[in-house]
């Protein structure tokens, strides 16, 4: 995915160049409702442009059913599907929290889950955090002798070493170098995580190919059987790729409270002629649990080239002209146009306010050459 953004390699050399120093939003989610991804791939469609991935096509198309939880037994082998009936899920009173149940039968016996999503904005995440539970409703040691399997779909999917960490991204794709992702990270160690992908064909005969995270949860040998079956911890974030979001998962699953600033930056052509111009974006993202205070980035500015200081637009914060040290306050609309200053080495970029966990912000401008 990364490779159709030309701009991506170039960051690397402007980067280099870059000396950050860090002393040291607001999200919601829908009611869950029966969607398709890709006209092609059924999902239970929330928090946003994600959702759950249907386990398996329903048996007719006039089912209201959604096959949602793999049930897998000793072996791995898949022994049925947990379903929501389509039944309205319950509701808290401030919209911040829902629930669905889904049952399966095995053999003889009735099995009944709840699938409850909790969100707050009561954390320092910039998009708050949405915990997702998985329970039984019946009696835990039935339920421990299987192993259960959730997934989340995306146009990519990421996965850590150590199964621990998931990053998803949205179906939208890139937009402006930047895409929309959910971070992905067990609670209490309650399960772990492996990319996957699959084709389908829709009703046009093209195959369409969709990522996903398996969540994976199982017992653990001589553990008591208990009514949580799953957890997942889930944040949504804007990034330029899955690498500071798998960060960020980590994070999320950690007991450190610190801020981890990272930096992007890229530029709308590989070459230009002179008279022209090239347009720069720089991006900082905090992949910690902690904000980041006192933010200040230096940004050199090519020699033989001029900054469009009409150019420069972006999140709320100073840019410093140096080495004259004029001060421009950062605005969110600039001109593409205008004088350029020859004499200007360096930007001291100083955005206003503390860099949230998970928050990313942006500063643009124009060089003439």
């Amino acid at each position: 995915m990364l490779g159709k953004h030309s701009g991506y390699r170039i960051a690397f050399a402007l980067l280099a160049f870059i000396c950050l120093s860090v002393v040291v939003s607001d999200a919601s989610q829908a009611i869950p409702v029966k969607g398709l991804y890709l006209g092609t791939f059924s999902v239970l469609q929330a928090w946003d442009d994600f959702g759950i991935l249907s386990a398996e096509e329903p048996a007719t198309k006039m089912s209201s059913n959604m096959p949602i939880l793999q049930i897998l037994d000793a072996e791995g082998k898949l022994v049925n599907l947990a379903q929501w009936d389509g039944t309205e899920p319950k509701v808290s009173a401030n919209g911040k929290e829902w629930a669905i149940v889904l049952s399966a039968t095995i053999g003889f016996k009735r099995f009944s889950f709840e699938l409850r999503s909790s969100w707050t904005d009561k954390t320092k995440l910039n998009a708050g955090l949405i915990k997702l539970m998985i329970s039984t409703l019946g009696e835990p040691a039935d339920a421990a002798k299987y192993s259960f399997v959730l997934r989340f779909p995306g146009s990519g999917s990421w996965v850590s070493k150590d199964g621990k960490s998931a990053a998803v991204a949205s179906i939208e794709g890139f937009k402006d170098s930047l895409a929309a992702y959910i971070a992905l990270a067990p609670v209490d160690d309650s399960c772990t995580f492996k990319s996957k992908q699959m084709s389908k064909n829709d009703s046009s005969k093209v195959g369409k190919k969709l990522f996903y995270i398996d969540a994976s949860s199982s017992y653990k040998k001589g553990e008591a059987p208990k009514q949580l079956i799953m957890g997942v911890y889930i944040t949504k974030v804007i990034a330029w790729s899955y690498e500071p979001v798998l960060a960020l998962s980590a994070a999320i699953s950690s007991d450190k409270a610190e801020p981890d600033v990272r930096i992007f930056g890229t530029v709308d052509k590989q070459s230009a002629s002179p008279g022209e111009s090239l347009n720069y974006s720089y991006f900082l993202l905090n992949a910690g649990m902690d904000e980041a205070t006192d933010l200040s980035v230096s940004i050199p500015i090519q020699e033989k080239t001029g900054l469009i200081t009409s150019s420069i637009t972006g999140d709320p914060g100073i840019a410093r002209l140096m080495p004259s040290g004029k001060e421009i306050e950062v605005v969110q609309r600039g001109q593409n146009s205008g004088e350029s200053d020859m004499s200007i080495k360096s930007i001291q970029w100083s955005p206003k306010g503390n860099l949230r966990p998970g928050e990313t912000i942006r500063i643009s401008f124009s060089i003439s050459l």
